[in-house]
């Protein structure tokens, strides 16, 4: 039985998530949730159905909290994220992450939790790329992940989130890993959207309206099936509470049925 922390808050930022490298948004929350007796996800104006998926995901949640800012970069929509965490920590994923042996990190900070953290302000992970066509890789990731909700901050960045903790005492490393699930050709995302990111702010362009956005947003299911994701499944349950993704994206992953 999964015995969730109190007084840690998952924080999420999204826009357009239905799909993407992990399966998308559905199997990574519910894979996260149950350990977790609060959740923050900030929906920064998502129009492929993302939106409508957390609403209907929070009716079966109550500990999942969802609002809504505009998206004016990624370093200021954690920083509004983190305004509407009430716990004493924060810890921080993306919508294509997800933590590894995470029973064995949640026992791992209850022993940490009975002895107050034992000084402990922020704690790092390792990171690893899960890349479509199977190969993994060690990746890099911004660190800490976890931490004292008042000792969060990020520098003023469209592109990245640059986290910062002022006056820590001391940083937690740990063997855990978080899996960043992503396509082997990373270029079409770094060119079609990170390179023109002033301009579709300035346009409210939504990433799963960019030019060739099904290039970065579709699953391998072959991969996914390995971790234990059946991408598949998701596309009917998505569809039995009315949502689909990019038609594109259900054109390519046709190729593996």
């Amino acid at each position: 039985m999964i015995t969730p922390l109190q007084d840690i808050t998952l924080t999420m930022i999204v826009r357009d998530e239905l799909m993407n490298p992990a399966g998308g948004l559905l199997p990574m929350l519910e894979y996260h949730l149950p350990y977790f007796d609060h959740a923050v996800v900030l929906d920064t104006g998502s129009v492929d159905g993302t939106r409508e998926l957390l609403e209907h995901l929070a009716g079966e949640y109550p500990q999942l909290r969802v609002y809504d800012a505009k998206f004016e970069g990624y370093g200021y929509a954690r920083m509004k994220a983190n305004e509407h965490v009430q716990t004493e920590y924060t810890l921080m994923l993306d919508a294509d992450e997800r933590i590894e042996e995470l029973e064995q990190l949640m026992g791992a900070l209850k022993k940490i939790q009975r002895g107050g953290y034992i000084g402990k302000e922020s704690i790092s992970f390792r990171f690893f790329n899960i890349l479509s066509d199977g190969f993994v890789e060690q990746g890099w990731g911004w660190n800490p992940r976890l931490a004292l909700k008042r000792k969060v901050g990020f520098r003023s960045s469209l592109k990245w989130e640059c986290s910062l903790l002022e006056d820590t005492r001391e940083n937690l490393e740990v063997s855990t890993r978080i899996f960043h699930f992503r396509v082997a050709d990373h270029g079409y995302k770094r060119e079609i959207w990170y390179s023109s990111l002033e301009e579709h702010i300035r346009q409210g362009t939504a990433p799963s309206r960019s030019y060739k956005s099904h290039s970065w947003k579709t699953p391998v299911p072959t991969t996914l099936r390995s971790y234990g994701i059946d991408v598949f499944a998701v596309l009917q349950r998505l569809e039995a509470i009315g949502l689909s993704p990019n038609r594109k994206i259900i054109e390519q992953l046709a190729k593996y049925r």
